[in-house]
């Protein structure tokens, strides 16, 4: 299996962090389309599916053997039950009611973790972006860090302080997303309310509580619970990714490369791996225009 290359030029990490997230929840988007569309062709299937598994009991002495009327007393009679439950075809229907439900939480589940996972890895890449153009703006992170006599021979203050920031940064990737994005706003520095997005503001409580049902989802047991506000919260965890892209752009000036960007898409006609074409130029990319300057 070939090992994943990490790229260490900003530029370039800066425009593939762009690229990951935006084909990320491209396929989020996909999966809940494809999910609703194919569900309402299947529910007509469900349904006969589940009448013919209802059908099976409806053998002599079955029901009084299997079931029990409500008052907990009465044997049920195939005639008693079908009366309480409306008959196999009113059964069936409220049997597939509660699939396509728990299809449509686990669909949320699904789309919440694949949304967060994408958020966590933008942020840490966006971290690192920032750590790689000015790793002094770290210096507040790693003041306090031990250095050993032999690691100062020969050494300038500047590249210590780089392979401080590097070891610091790197282990920001196994923390949390609050961390990072934490650390992330911690050394950009965005003024109070500042909002590089219209129609989006920053609520890191909100991110909070994304991040707290994620956990339910993965680590709560069984119970799936949809999202608290459905498309929505998807929509808010991808505008912060676009915030904190806008965010770095801003306090550092990076920009996305557009030879990157086509040779993400092939646009010479073929599909050469994204690593294997030669380096471009820096600098071929406009700036990100009409955004409010950081203070």
């Amino acid at each position: 299996m070939r090992s994943k290359r990490i790229a260490e030029d900003p530029e370039e990490l800066f425009t593939l962090t762009f690229l990951r997230t935006l084909n990320g929840f491209s396929l989020i988007t996909s999966f809940r389309e494809v999910a609703g569309v194919a569900t309402d062709y299947a529910v007509p299937a469900l349904v006969q599916r589940a009448m013919a598994t209802l059908q099976d009991l409806d053998g002599e002495g079955v029901f009084d053997k299997l079931f029990i009327m409500p008052d907990g007393k009465t044997r049920a009679s195939k005639e008693k039950f079908m009366a309480v439950t409306g008959g196999i075809k009113e059964m069936a229907r409220t049997m597939v009611a509660a699939s396509i439900k728990s299809h449509s939480f686990a669909v949320d589940a699904a789309s919440l973790v694949f949304a967060h996972s994408i958020l966590d890895a933008a942020a840490y890449s966006y971290c690192r972006v920032a750590s790689l153009l000015v790793p002094q703006d770290w210096e507040g992170a790693v003041g306090e860090r031990q250095v050993l006599l032999k690691h100062m021979k020969g050494c300038t203050y500047d590249s210590v302080l780089q392979e401080k920031v590097a070891d610091y940064v790197g282990s920001l990737e196994r923390k949390s997303l609050l961390k990072k994005l934490d650390s992330l706003h911690t050394v950009c520095r965005p003024s109070d309310g500042w909002s590089a997005l219209g129609d989006y503001a920053y609520d890191r409580e909100r991110l909070k509580r994304l991040d707290e049902t994620r956990h339910d989802v993965v680590h709560g047991g069984d119970v799936v619970w949809p999202l608290p506000k459905g498309d929505d919260d998807l929509w808010y965890i991808q505008k912060t990714c676009t915030h904190l892209m806008v965010l770095v752009n801003q306090r550092y000036k990076v920009k996305m490369n557009t030879a990157y960007l086509s040779r993400a898409y092939g646009t010479s006609g073929g599909h050469t791996p994204l690593m294997a074409q030669q380096e471009p130029e820096k600098g071929t990319a406009p700036d990100l225009e009409g955004q409010t300057p950081l203070s």
